[in-house]
């Protein structure tokens, strides 16, 4: 039997959804947890120093614990 590589099976534990501010450069040095986020408008630029990338609306970015990065908001009523 093998393993179908095709799909990401998920156990989702809690769903929250939360809009918050934050200063327009965050910086995180050792990420606690790991986290999925979702953006409903608006985004941020990630800088995990040898990549960087920007988040949009509709989009979803995976943050590993432990990772580093620099997060650069995009637009003042992201979501």
């Amino acid at each position: 039997m093998f393993l179908d590589t095709s799909r990401i099976e998920l156990e989702v534990c809690t769903i929250y959804y939360r809009a918050i501010t934050i200063a327009s450069t965050y910086v995180e040095r050792n990420r606690p947890s790991s986290s999925l986020i979702f953006y409903v408008k608006g985004g941020h630029k990630f800088d995990f120093g040898s990549i960087q990338f920007e988040a949009r609306e509709g989009q979803m970015v995976y943050l590993p614990v432990g990772s580093s990065y620099t997060n650069t908001l995009l637009s003042p009523d992201t979501e």
